[in-house]
């Protein structure tokens, strides 16, 4: 076996290496702070999943007051927040079982998408909707309210799993830097 190939043989070794500790928690040390586990906070995303999607459920659009055009635009909102839901559900416990870069990084996306997309502007236009007679609808902004408040700990969330996957990010990148430079020279 040549160099090369021996080379290219302990580059991919690393990164198995490397994938399969992506869950675990990293040691802290004065230089950077301790991050939790990506599989501890995946579990956390997991188990308040079905809770935000009772949430956004419950949104009855037909026993709101409201003209027509104004409802279909809050039941698609609706709509599209639950199929995002559902969407990260399952992307949650791939990544779970097998952390891949890619899944990793479109579960950020999927979750950024939902809260500072549909889920925030189902949140808005239930907060801003009057009725018929141009009155707040109470039910509505209620409901508004709280889907506010799970849209901010989706947020809140997200930001938990960046941390990890960034590391995982940066280490892939740094092995595959260190592999095209030690197979060109």
């Amino acid at each position: 076996m040549t160099e090369k190939c021996r080379f290219v043989v302990s580059c991919l070794l690393l990164c198995i290496l490397t994938n399969a500790s992506v869950g675990q928690r990293v040691p802290s040390t004065s230089a950077t702070p301790e991050p939790e586990a990506l599989e501890k906070t995946l579990d956390d995303l997991i188990v308040n999943l079905p809770k935000w999607r009772a949430l956004v459920a419950v949104v009855n659009v037909e026993a709101l007051p409201i003209q027509y055009k104004e409802g279909k635009s809050i039941e698609y909102l609706r709509t599209s927040s639950l199929e995002q839901l559902d969407k990260i559900g399952k992307l949650a416990s791939s990544v779970k079982q097998k952390p891949t870069a890619s899944d990793s990084v479109q579960l950020l996306l999927d979750l950024e998408d939902l809260y500072g997309g549909s889920l925030h502007d189902l949140a808005s236009a239930l907060i801003l909707e009057s009725g018929e007679d141009g009155k707040t609808i109470g039910q509505a902004m209620s409901w508004g309210n709280t889907l506010a408040d799970t849209s901010t700990s989706i947020m809140e969330m997200e930001k938990r799993i960046e941390v990890p996957v960034m590391r995982m990010l940066m280490a892939r990148d740094a092995l595959l830097d260190l592999c095209k430079d030690k197979l060109t020279h």
